[in-house]
């Protein structure tokens, strides 16, 4: 495991969403998803939400036309926005060159990690693994998903609720 990140070298890709026009280099850990996101002015996200998951982003460097929930905002460098679960939010950059927040959400309250989960589950199953052998896997995989309430076979749009 890689503990140390020098994340501002790191290559930016694209983000492939329905949302969102962005740039990051992004680190993944078991709770928490961290990373350096770029926008070229005048592109951004649509207004979405992520049902249970919660969202900090801190300005670097830029502009930022930001929405939370109908209040808006014009974040600039040391600015910082909270975006609460299922809070609808959107952020467009505005500033002229180079546009860069640092962005950490707490992926274990991730829908889309339940249905990645799930999906595993049935390819197992698939190739004829046990019950008891998927269910130790199953419970080792979900079992924060479960403590937070989640119901992974419910399947979440951007827009849901």
């Amino acid at each position: 495991m890689k503990y140390f990140h020098r994340i501002i070298d790191e290559d930016r890709k694209s983000i492939k969403s329905k949302t969102s026009t962005a740039h990051a280099a992004v680190i993944k850990g078991e709770r928490i998803t961290a990373g350096l996101v770029q926008k070229e002015q005048g592109s951004g996200s649509q207004p979405h939400r992520h049902p249970k998951l919660e969202q900090f982003n801190f300005i670097i460097k830029g502009k930022f036309k930001s929405m939370v929930e109908g209040e808006h905002h014009i974040m600039e460098e040391g600015d910082m926005v909270h975006i609460p679960p299922n809070a609808l939010h959107q952020m467009v950059a505005v500033g002229e060159g180079e546009n860069i927040y640092f962005m950490a959400k707490d992926t274990i309250s991730d829908p889309e990690r339940w249905i990645t989960a799930k999906r595993k589950i049935k390819r197992q199953r698939s190739l004829g693994m046990s019950p008891v052998s998927i269910r130790m896997k199953k419970n080792r995989e979900l079992s924060q998903a479960a403590k937070m309430g989640g119901n992974i076979y419910e399947i979440f749009s951007p827009y849901h609720r």
